[in-house]
């Protein structure tokens, strides 16, 4: 299971909250925190400001390439460079972990696929919804989250009410079912009669996410879990409680 190093919420100070502008785009400052954690708990690689930069350029245009399967076959020099400057990081990494050769290929696969989509992609687009709910005032201004329990409590409720996994799909022979998370995630029959509005139910009655929460994870079971969820959850919490509505202004 993958765990956040020690001091986070520091790091975050630094990193994000110290600076005078807050970039949430997909290749911000959110996005660059986040990435730079998961490097760090994944491999025990630091990457500086502007690695991180670069990785998360990288990754935007990984993804875009994903939309657009026909583009994969012209790859550009550039950007076959990049992956095997990434590729090479990451098996250097395994090895000095005492990776066996005869599944290092393998294992390089899997971190890459986690740092591009798995947590690279879906903690920092968790976040930006945070911001989003606090910003809009969907959740009011005045409500602090001061607690873990209740920081952990919303981060779980911004997940699932704007999952970054948008669908997940399984074959079953020649027949194809595609699960469209954002809807089965505030499914009435799974999640009470405020599933499908709980930050608006919650502004009518009050805040208590860790004891109201509705945790779709643990509805799901266990074997759903997956090994990044206690880094994404500390993350996303960590974030939750530190920033402040208050202290920004939205631009333009």
């Amino acid at each position: 299971k993958i765990q956040p190093k020690p001091d986070l919420a520091q790091r975050l100070k630094n990193q994000v909250l110290a600076k005078n502008r807050l970039d949430i785009s997909m290749t911000g400052t959110l996005a660059i925190w986040a990435n730079r954690e998961l490097w760090s708990s994944l491999l025990d690689l630091q990457l500086d400001e502007r690695q991180g930069q670069e990785w998360v350029e990288y990754q935007a245009q990984v993804v875009e390439l994903v939309g657009k399967p026909e583009k994969v076959a012209k790859l550009s020099k550039e950007l076959k460079e990049s992956r095997e400057k990434w590729r090479s990081m990451i098996e250097k990494a395994l090895q000095g972990k005492g990776a066996a050769d005869g599944v290092l290929p393998v294992l390089v696969d899997a971190c890459m696929d986690t740092l591009l989509f798995a947590g690279g992609l879906s903690v920092p687009m968790v976040l930006i919804s945070i911001v989003g709910l606090r910003m809009n005032g969907v959740v009011p201004h005045h409500v602090v989250l001061d607690t873990t329990e209740d920081a952990h409590g919303f981060a779980l409720e911004a997940a699932r009410c704007f999952p970054a996994v948008f669908s997940v799909t399984q074959w079953t022979g020649n027949r194809q079912t595609i699960v469209a998370l954002a809807t089965a995630m505030t499914d009435p029959k799974v999640f009470g009669a405020h599933g499908r509005d709980y930050f608006d139910h919650k502004n009518k009655r009050g805040f208590d996410f860790d004891n109201d929460g509705m945790n779709f994870a643990e509805k799901a079971g266990p074997k759903y879990c997956c090994p990044g969820r206690a880094f994404a959850l500390e993350c996303i919490a960590a974030f939750a409680m530190a920033f402040d509505p208050n202290e920004w202004r939205v631009e333009g």
